[in-house]
């Protein structure tokens, strides 16, 4: 038995580097494009931008999401926090941020770009979101699947969280 330990040490950090090169290098990258970035602030994302655009990113080709603004901002949401959340908390916490209280007031027309998303619509921009997943990746390759990428994980209750399980990378092209 005591000469099986290498082996078996070696099969244990084996299988923990396959384990954690999957978390280095997710199958899914999305591109979430931010537009009207105030001059100065250096890249970084900023009250007074536009969530404009999200894109999944396979192998150097661009698949757009085609999302609502309302669901683009939900999206931009759970990339942001990575947290398991239920749609009450999504909700709280996009109220709370000062990014979303304030998205797009940097573009020329802002009355436009703002939304108020209703705590009883989460949900059902969820499932718009997946769709819109499913679509870009099916675009992309037809044999991928998405339902690792926005998870559902009930409670020990009757509440459902959402969490977002992808890489996410956040552009700021030149307006």
């Amino acid at each position: 038995m005591s000469g099986n330990v290498p082996l078996i040490l070696d099969r244990v950090r084996f299988l923990l580097a396959l384990r954690m090169s999957s978390f280095r290098h997710p199958p899914f990258v999305f591109i979430i494009v931010h537009r009207f970035q105030r001059p100065g602030t250096g890249g970084i994302c900023a009250p007074g931008e536009e969530v404009a655009g999200i894109f999944l990113d396979h192998g150097g080709q661009l698949f757009d999401l085609k999302l609502s603004l309302s669901q683009r901002l939900v999206f931009d949401y759970l990339a942001r926090t990575r947290l398991p959340q239920s749609a009450s908390q999504i909700h709280a916490g996009i109220r709370a941020m000062t990014f979303y209280q304030k998205h797009a007031v940097n573009a020329p027309d802002s009355t436009s770009l703002r939304r108020r998303i209703a705590r009883s619509s989460i949900k059902v921009h969820l499932q718009r979101i997946r769709a819109g997943i499913d679509a870009a990746c099916r675009d992309a390759d037809p044999s991928a699947t998405t339902n690792r990428v926005l998870t559902s994980i009930q409670t020990c209750g009757n509440e459902v969280r959402f969490r977002l399980k992808a890489s996410v990378r956040w552009q700021h092209p030149l307006d």
